[in-house]
């Protein structure tokens, strides 16, 4: 099983100015710090998007992958038909197995997030609780917790 090492957990913005917490009027959330949340955050950084990433457990990025997964688990599908290649080159399917297992899959998850920055816009042990939508997307409200301090915003 893959586990975020302590010394590297991601850690938001320490000062008010760089906090992207403190005006959220143009703000993107991304709830949850799996494969999905991970390229959905490069995606928008790659479009200039301003963007945070709320994942509910502390262990940093992988989601399903690190919470569901056991030693056992791989990529189910052989990587000639599909192949989990976070890199921006093409893939080198022949130098690879043809199922990744899981801890394998965490390790790339979290190596992109942090060649692209995402760690640095991703909040560990925050619990999204409701998204309620307004009448256009600059109107949603977001309810979430803060699971190190019980604190509901």
């Amino acid at each position: 099983r893959y586990v975020w090492p302590q010394d590297a957990a991601p850690t938001p913005a320490a000062s008010a100015g760089d906090d992207p917490l403190g005006d959220t009027r143009r703000l993107a959330l991304i709830i949850g710090a799996g494969l999905d949340g991970v390229l959905c955050a490069a995606a928008f950084a790659r479009q200039g998007v301003e963007y945070i990433v709320f994942e509910r457990n502390a262990f940093g990025f992988g989601g399903v992958w690190v919470t569901q997964a056991n030693a056992t688990s791989k990529v189910q599908t052989g990587k000639l038909t599909y192949t989990l290649d976070l890199d921006d080159a093409a893939p080198a399917v022949a130098d690879e197995s043809n199922f990744q297992p899981a801890d394998e899959v965490c390790t790339r998850i979290t190596e992109f997030a942090l060649r692209f920055g995402i760690d640095r816009r991703t909040y560990p042990r925050r619990e999204v609780l409701s998204v309620r939508p307004g009448k256009t997307h600059v109107e949603n409200v977001v309810a979430w917790r803060d699971l190190s301090t019980g604190q509901i915003r």
